[in-house]
């Protein structure tokens, strides 16, 4: 439901659905192609309306409908793991897969729909506009705008190899390549520099939902900016407790961060702050190392996983809910 009153988790073999009580409402069984099929299920992503899920291991795409029955199901070779290489548009419409040839789009059905490739160039990075019209790919220092169908709309050169984000309202884009995070708008237009001058290697980056704040984050530095480009709080992991972050989320009114602070140890917990870089609130894991987090689309609830259960906690940092999913690999609120 759009007000985050359902929560879904991903395993090894299945995917689940649960209300915020802790109560499993369906269950989707991985459908395995033969006996020795033993690929894990690594990616899980619903449509915006929450009406269509897809699910993905190595070599298989499924597509689900809301009750957890398969719409479709079809073979892909080598499917990466991530959310920049595995795509499901807003209106549950189209699937995307980065492959070796290029980028594939099908329906929901899992019909062919389009290859989005240039000779020469090997797609590292593709994911859709918030509308499921267009599609961002990055190769070869070069992203291009297209349609579903494989038409180029626009290219623009970034200088290395880059990331690529849509902002929430589909009317610019972000890019992040070695040390430097652009804005662009879909023309290819340089509207702002949010991120110069230090190396940030395998960032990653979130928006509140209105586009107004963006956070660049990786394992040991994170940074909270407004769309011009000005810095509001900065957040490092502490390198004498040999910290890490482990994941970095803004709420949807973008006015507080959630980070996820793990060491080696195996301490996990998760700090709320507000926009400033003040400290808010504490989530610890009783015992359990916290490895991720998120927040509902009100923003009055987190999300947490461990690898053994999620959580769910209320922006005081008080537990309210917990789901037991055994060996669980994420977690989100559905839309």
């Amino acid at each position: 439901s759009r007000d985050g009153e359902r929560v879904v988790t991903l395993g090894e073999e299945r995917t689940c659905l649960w209300n915020l009580e802790g109560e499993m409402l369906v269950q989707l069984d991985k459908l395995k192609a033969s006996p020795t099929d033993i690929d894990p299920v690594h990616t899980a992503i619903f449509s915006a309306d929450g009406l269509t899920l897809l699910t993905a291991d190595d070599e298989w795409m499924q597509v689900w409908d809301r009750d957890g029955r398969s719409v479709a199901r079809w073979q892909v070779a080598e499917v990466g793991d991530g959310d920049d290489l595995v795509g499901l548009s807003a209106n549950g419409e189209y699937v995307l897969a980065v492959l070796e040839e290029g980028v594939r789009v099908w329906d929901r059905q899992g019909n062919a729909v389009g290859l989005l490739s240039k000779k020469g160039e090997r797609i590292f990075v593709a994911v859709f506009s918030p509308d499921g019209q267009q599609i961002a790919t990055e190769g070869g220092g070069n992203v291009r705008l297209w349609d579903v169908d494989g038409h180029e709309r626009t290219q623009f050169g970034t200088g290395g190899q880059s990331l690529v984000a849509f902002a929430p309202d589909g009317s610019w884009l972000l890019t992040e390549e070695d040390s430097v995070s652009r804005r662009w708008d879909l023309a290819g237009r340089e509207l702002a520099v949010l991120l110069k001058g230090e190396f940030l290697e395998e960032c990653e980056t979130a928006f509140s939902r209105d586009a107004s704040r963006v956070l660049i984050w990786n394992y040991r530095i994170a940074r909270n900016f407004d769309r011009q480009g000005k810095m509001l709080a900065e957040f490092r992991s502490r390198t004498e407790s040999h910290e890490t972050f482990a994941d970095a989320v803004l709420s949807p009114d973008g006015r507080f961060v959630a980070l996820v602070r793990f060491n080696i140890m195996l301490v996990g917990k998760v700090k709320l702050y507000a926009v400033d870089g003040g400290e808010s609130a504490v989530m610890r894991g009783d015992g359990r190392p916290l490895t991720s987090a998120t927040f509902s689309r009100t923003g009055d609830r987190i999300l947490t996983t461990d690898g053994h259960q999620a959580s769910i906690w209320d922006a005081a940092g008080r537990e309210t809910g917990m789901l037991l999913h055994p060996a669980v690999r994420c977690a989100d609120f559905v839309p």
